[in-house]
């Protein structure tokens, strides 16, 4: 929904991989953000806590030539 809302057009990418862990890598080519800048919406703030209480991780990169969202979780198999 983010990445329809925010870069409407853009090419979109996910990975999913199981490891050790669960990663799951979602990639966009839109204009990016300022991740300092005030949030207008709660969209970033309901994903990391819900990754929180799933004891997972959130890593956020982006620029000008797009944004990268990896989420980690335990793998309960491994």
């Amino acid at each position: 929904t983010n990445i329809v809302r925010h870069a409407p057009g853009a090419e979109v990418q996910i990975r999913l991989q199981s490891t050790p862990h669960l990663e799951i890598t979602i990639t966009d080519k839109g204009p990016g953000f300022d991740p300092q800048a005030p949030a207008a919406g709660l969209g970033l703030a309901n994903i990391r806590t819900r990754l929180q209480a799933l004891q997972g991780t959130v890593d956020l990169q982006t620029s000008s030539a797009g944004t990268t969202l990896t989420f980690r979780l335990l793998n309960p198999k491994a």
